[in-house]
């Protein structure tokens, strides 16, 4: 299976120059610990009322807050630093409620004008695979 389920090379090639950018533009001399984020919220919120799920409701920025201020409890020290890398299928979403971390990036940013529409989901799923954690 793992021979054939493969990135392609040029999407590889991508994930690894926006992982070497964030690096580079780090002058903190510590070790990134890399933390992929994926939200799903588009189609996710229809199958919620499809299927009455009426105790389940999407997430909201706070829990993302909670869930960084975790990662940042347990790996942020003299030596790392972490970083949050996310993806989404509402990346508008994930800007107006994320932006205000100065540790989150956003793989949109790096794709848009590089990665063809069809090729972002494996550009995602490839950047949340070079992730640390």
């Amino acid at each position: 299976i793992r021979e054939h389920l493969l990135f392609k090379a040029d999407i590889q090639g991508l994930v690894g120059q926006l992982l070497e950018q964030i690096r580079s533009e780090d002058t903190s001399g510590k070790t990134i610990v890399f933390v992929g984020v994926h939200c799903r919220r588009t189609d996710y919120e229809a199958q919620l009322q499809r299927y009455g799920a009426s105790n389940a409701s999407l997430v909201d920025h706070q829990f993302f807050d909670k869930a960084f201020q975790i990662y940042r409890s347990k790996y942020n020290s003299p030596s790392s630093h972490v970083m949050f890398l996310c993806v989404s299928d509402d990346v508008l979403w994930m800007k107006e409620n994320l932006s205000g971390h100065k540790d989150v990036y956003f793989g949109d940013n790096f794709s848009q004008g590089k990665v063809d529409d069809d090729d972002l989901p494996g550009f995602d799923l490839c950047l949340l695979a070079a992730c640390d954690r």
